[in-house]
């Protein structure tokens, strides 16, 4: 069984610098999410996404932070404009 790992994350694009932060109950799960869901024309986080769209998912960097096993998992995700 793979490993679940509850964790605050974050996205950030390395030629603009804009970064998103977000949470998951699994943040492996969740990246291979937000890489499928990159092709899609609309999504609920546009602006992560168009850039996904125009600068290509090489030029992203996403790296899992603070283990937060056992705590609430923060709702809000927000992108830096």
């Amino acid at each position: 069984m793979a490993e679940i790992i509850c964790a605050v994350y974050m996205i950030t694009n390395t030629i603009t610098k804009d970064f998103y932060i977000g949470s998951s109950k699994n943040i492996k799960q969740r990246w291979a999410e937000h890489k499928s869901q990159s092709t899609w024309k609309r999504h609920p986080n546009n602006p992560m996404y168009l850039d996904f769209q125009k600068y290509g998912l090489d030029e992203f960097d996403y790296v899992g932070g603070a283990n937060i096993a056992g705590a609430t998992i923060v709702i809000n995700e927000m992108v830096n404009e």
